[in-house]
This record gives C-alpha cells, structure tokens and sequence, in this order.
C-alpha cells in the first residue's frame, strides 16, 4: 500500500512539474488536472492512435502463420529436479506453441515503430548487442523460469525456506552457460548479454532508476543469482527496449549516430518507393541522398522532394515515445528545435534554381511552394503545428504519398473482417492542395481526437478525496455500424 501511494504521489509531482497541472476547488471538492485540457488529450489522442495501430495489425494479421524461419536455430531452457532436491538443468528443442509465442513478440516489436532500432548492433562492454538478441535472451529466461516454476511445492511464503524456493536462484556460470547454448552464441556474447541484464544490489541507483523490469538477473554473490519472473514473463516487451535503449543511449539516443542514419535513409527509400506506385501523382522528384550544406555555416537538408509545384524541405528526427510527462516536456522541446532547424534550411535553400538543380524543372514556377517538414519515426506529436512548421511521421506521409486512400478502419467478427477505404485524393493537383492539411490534421487521428472525455479518479489527502482528472475515450465512440454489420453478415 505504502508502494502504491508513493508511486501515485511520484505521478502527480511529475504531472505538476512537466505538465503544469494544478489543484482546483468547486465547492469542498478538490481536483487536479491539466491546465490545458485539449492539449493534454492531444497527447493522450496520439497515445491512442499508435496503439491501435498496433494492436489493429495484429488483430487483422493473427491468422497468418507466424514467421519463425529466424528463430529456429534457438532452444529453451527447463530444469528437472532429481532425487534429494538436485537440480539438472537442460535444453530443450521448442514446441510449435512455444515458437509461436516468440514468434509473435517479436512481430510486435517488428510493426511497431521499434523494428528500426531491433537489429542494429549497440555497445555492451566489449562485446555489442542488439535488441534482438536481448528479447531473445529475456525468452530463454521465460522458459527457464516457467520450468523452474512448475517445481515449486508451497503454495504461498510462510518462511525464509519458502521465500527459497520462489526465489529462483541458480548458479551463475550455468546461467550463462545456458544462454550460450540456447542462443547459439559465443561465451563473449552470452556474458554480455547477461551483463546487460544483471542488477547488483549495492547499485542504489540503479535499482530504483530501472530496477528489476530491465535487469531482471539480480546478483546474489560471486556464485549465484535470482531470476525474477515477473519481469521476465509479464514486463512489456516495447517498454523494455524503449528503456533499455534509453539507459544505454539516452532518450534523444544522442549516444549513437547508427539510429539517425538509418532511419533517414529507409524514409528516403521508402518515399520515393512509394511515389512511384501511386498512380494518381506522376510528376514528382525524390532527391536519393542528403543534400550537403552549401557554405560553411549551411545546413543538410535530410530529405527534399517535390510533387508538382510543392518542394517539401524535411527535416527528418529518429526519437523514442515518450512515456512519461518529462518525457513528453522533453519531446515538445525537441520538435520545436526541429521545427526551426526546418525553417532554417527552408530559409536556405528558397531558391528555385537550387531546386531546379535537385528536383528538376517546375512546370508551373509561379505555383512553387517550398514548404517546410518536420518527420518523425513513430505517432507522438504528428499533428502539431509549430511555427508554421507541420510536424508529421513517416507512416502517415507514405500513407499519404503511397495513393490516394487507405484503410481507415476494420471490424472482425467471428473471425471474418469487414476493412473500410477512406480517400485522401483523386488526382495530383488535389494531392498538392490537400497535402498540408492533411499532414496537419491526420485522418487517424481525428476519429480520437471527436472521442475526447474526461474521467476522475479518487486519490486520498490528509482531510479528503482528492479528484484526479485523466482523458479518456467515450464510450463506442470508434464504432463504425456499418464495419461491424458487415463483418457480422460475412460470419453468416
């Protein structure tokens, strides 16, 4: 109890310091909740948006046989315990349950916005890792832990003995051992790996910076540890990279230049790749590389394009979802840095000869707009307009430039599904006029935002009840009748 009040009052100083909320008074009653309150469901809104994203691929994809030609190499881990309480541990190949299992926590991670930072190899020590190979080491860890489970006698912990046999230890060499022959990996990898996800008690900050949700192998001594299944089996995977990567490279992932590279390139590919299918917009230029600062004190211009008489000047940013009120604080500061890096390089390259030279001619030079861009990774903050400035994602602009609709919506019933098509366009010079607002006000996210309500929760104070103000979302207000009597006729 003790726990939860001070993680609840941890919430609520949070929420005064980056968010600015506040205490208000009708009557006796006491409330706390934002200043703003449209701005704060925006945020919510946008919450919404990715995860139903997410959760609507795999609910409309479950069906399709899960991908585990990647995983088949790997082996699980169980423990036998012998006469006299000896315990054998040993490996096990996996069942087709078990492989789907991974195979679909991995395929979260892949259609989340996370698959660009999966596989790309991160500094442990000596040895680099990846998120990959540590969501892979977390499932060895499961199924060791799930085995281990499965022998313990009591029913609850009545003594020091009890509190034993939950605890899970197992010596630390067999650990790593363990992971090497469960993974397939070299000694040095394993050790890394269970470096990286080993808590050392006497490590204050640590403990209660990331705690036992992203080291879950806690160090007991020099011989033993204790696995703590909770983190392994029930933590969410996606926040477990996010903070991961945030521990090792920090929440902007300053720490490494792999990210930014990376993810400019695949959203200059996947542009003009997209551009190219569309068979409304034929005239369009995608520039393949960066364009190089012109003078000393100039700036690179990430990705620039054309469609029509519209240049886009994008400015393209690689950062993780925030989680957390300081991290939406420091999120709204970073796009407001891009949004005037934006401008800057706008600034700098209005010149439509520039543009000529990259892009080529423009047909019509006396309807040239060159317009500034801001590009995100993933669905936090697209929406927003800053300093005349859009700030957009990468989905939603190769949604955009890919045709001219797309599937807003789809409704399963008893396994059939009805998907409905929403128009964004219908020729290219509709496509240039419509562009802006609709990267300023995306289609998917407008149906959350009409959804917007507001609930309250009791939290108690010295004297009274204090009313805490969160968003929400009404009731059915994403229902689409007539998606869900189609899919209800398709099951007939």
């Amino acid at each position: 109890m003790m726990l939860s009040v001070e993680a609840g009052l941890r919430d609520l100083w949070n929420a005064a310091l980056w968010e600015g909320s506040e205490l208000s008074q009708n009557g006796d009653q006491l409330y706390f909740g934002p200043p703003d309150k449209g701005d704060a469901f925006f945020w919510y809104a946008c919450q919404m948006r990715s995860e139903a994203a997410q959760i609507g691929l795999l609910a409309t994809f479950y069906d399709v046989p899960a991908d585990t030609s990647n995983i088949g190499h790997l082996f699980a881990a169980q423990v036998r315990v012998l006469r006299g309480g000896r315990r054998r541990f040993e490996t096990k190949k996996l069942s087709k349950a078990i492989l789907r299992r991974l195979a679909d926590t991995l395929q979260t991670l892949e259609n989340s916005y996370l698959s660009d930072f999966l596989d790309i190899p991160i500094s442990g020590g000596r040895v680099e890792l990846t998120m990959r190979q540590l969501i892979q080491a977390l499932w060895v860890l499961d199924t060791l832990t799930a085995s281990m489970e499965t022998s313990v006698s009591r029913g609850y912990i009545r003594s020091y003995r009890d509190a034993s046999e939950y605890s899970f230890r197992i010596p630390k060499g067999r650990c790593l051992k363990i992971l090497e022959e469960c993974l397939g990996v070299e000694p040095e990898q394993a050790t890394a790996l269970f470096a990286q996800l080993l808590l050392d008690p006497d490590n204050t900050t640590k403990c209660f910076n990331e705690g036992v949700w992203l080291h879950p192998i806690i160090e007991l001594d020099d011989d033993e540890v204790v696995l703590v299944r909770p983190s392994i089996a029930v933590g969410s995977k996606v926040r477990f990279v996010e903070r991961t990567l945030t521990e090792l490279l920090g929440n902007d992932l300053s720490g490494s230049d792999s990210f930014g590279g990376n993810f400019e390139r695949k959203v200059r590919t996947s542009v003009s790749e997209a551009l190219k299918d569309n068979e409304l917009i034929s005239d369009f230029c995608v520039l393949p590389h960066a364009l190089k600062r012109e003078e000393e004190n100039g700036e690179e211009i990430d990705l620039l394009l054309r469609i029509g008489a519209v240049v886009l000047v994008c400015e393209l940013k690689c950062l993780l979802v925030p989680t957390e009120p300081i991290d939406r604080y420091n999120l709204q500061k970073k796009l407001e840095e891009a949004a005037e890096q934006a401008s800057r390089k706008l600034l700098g390259r209005k010149n439509s000869k520039t543009i000529e030279k990259c892009l080529g001619a423009v047909n019509d030079a006396e309807r040239l707009q060159v317009l500034p861009l801001v590009v995100l990774n993933h669905k936090i903050g697209p929406g927003l307009t800053i300093d005349d400035v859009v700030i957009t994602d990468q989905n939603m602009l190769n949604l955009f430039l890919g045709s001219g609709s797309y599937n807003s919506g789809v409704a399963i019933h008893k396994g059939k599904k009805a998907i409905s098509s929403s128009q964004l366009y219908k020729s290219q010079s509709e496509a240039e006029r419509a562009l802006l607002q609709i990267l300023s006000e995306p289609p998917p996210l407008k149906s959350f935002l009409k959804a917007e309500h507001w609930v309250s929760f009791g939290f108690p104070v010295s004297d009274r009840e204090l009313q805490v103000m969160k968003p929400s979302l009404k009731p059915d207000a994403l229902g689409d009748d007539e998606m869900i009597s189609t899919a209800a006729l398709l099951s007939n």
